[in-house]
């Protein structure tokens, strides 16, 4: 597997977490940082404006916390795009969260149980946009969930990407619409610890946008077997991983047949599993 086909970037904003970075990645030095209100976001935007992207090859942008999250070492993530790109793959992800994409019907009812008002929000942008996506009646899955812009893809991926950040970005800076005002303010999660704007969670949830709406060939990588469900949110019990698994099953086939009764049964069956209230503010 040539390495130079495969430009897998971690990044990092300071010597404490330049000395996390696995050395397998490429280290994307943002120790200036000059928007960190952007977080991540705007580190990948900066590099896709500024660098060509080689035809077939695989680009990725992580954290330097990916290990922490997902538990992967590079060696683990290459040996995954290794087979994935032998099947023919050309995008690949990693998402940790995988109990809450079972659970919830998309990416933006999970938004909005966390930040309110996420969901219209980006329903405001989408409409800008003139993307005719119903984002309450939208159905994610394992196969096109992602968070924390866990996503190695390759150029055709990205070109959509960037198309639609750049229009999401110039919108937000022009601050001159009740829509930047709004993304651009600051939200607390995690039981008040952490300070976020709005911007960074929808923008967070582009990826799945754009599975959702292209003809991808999305490979994802299982990561329930080793990441535990989180009982900050769930009240688990014996049968409550089985059960998450058959909602993201259910889901996959609705997506796939457009069957009602299969949408109606992952409701019954997620009326099973019992989660807390509010658990993360």
């Amino acid at each position: 597997m040539p390495k130079n086909r495969f430009y897998i970037h971690q990044i990092y904003y300071d010597k404490s977490t330049e000395s996390i970075l696995d050395p397998g990645f490429l280290p994307l030095n943002n120790i200036s940082n000059p928007r960190p209100d952007w977080y991540e976001f705007w580190v990948i935007l900066h590099f896709l404006n500024s660098h060509p992207l080689e035809k077939d090859c695989w680009y990725g942008f992580l954290s330097p916390k990916y290990k922490q999250k997902t538990g992967l070492s590079s060696e683990n993530l290459f040996e995954f795009l290794h087979a994935v790109e032998q099947e023919g793959h050309d995008v690949a992800i990693t998402t940790p969260a995988w109990d809450q994409i079972c659970f919830f019907r998309n990416v933006f009812e999970q938004g909005e149980y966390i930040h309110p008002g996420l969901t219209n929000l980006s329903q405001n942008f989408l409409s800008h946009q003139k993307i005719d996506l119903d984002l309450k009646e939208l159905v994610t899955h394992s196969q096109n969930s992602v968070f924390s812009n866990f996503i190695i893809a390759k150029p055709q991926y990205w070109s959509k990407w960037l198309s639609l950040a750049k229009d999401f970005y110039n919108l937000i800076e022009s601050q001159s619409n009740v829509f930047a005002v709004k993304a651009n303010a600051n939200i607390s999660y995690h039981s008040g610890c952490y300070v976020a704007p709005m911007k960074t969670f929808i923008q967070e949830r582009f990826s799945s946008i754009l599975l959702s709406t292209n003809d991808f060939f999305v490979a994802n990588l299982d990561l329930s077997t080793h990441i535990p469900i989180d009982h900050r949110l769930f009240n688990i019990d014996n049968s409550t991983h089985e059960k998450l698994l058959q909602c993201d099953s259910l889901k996959k086939k609705y997506s796939e047949l457009g069957n009602p009764d299969l949408l109606k049964t992952y409701y019954e069956l997620r009326n099973q599993i019992s989660i807390k209230t509010n658990p993360f503010n």
